[in-house]
């Protein structure tokens, strides 16, 4: 079975690491749910 792949903010394109990073900021951490929504730009940013 294959795995969702966590995206790391460091390792993040542009526009997903401003995204992850107001996460940060609002949470203290980004949530592993965050993370692995981030696969799909258009789904992270709907959130």
């Amino acid at each position: 079975m294959s795995r969702v792949q966590l995206i790391n903010a460091n390792e993040a394109t542009e526009d997903r690491k401003a995204i992850l990073n107001q996460i940060h900021g609002a949470f203290g951490v980004v949530p592993n749910m965050f993370r692995a929504v981030a696969n799909s730009p258009a789904t992270l940013k709907s959130m």
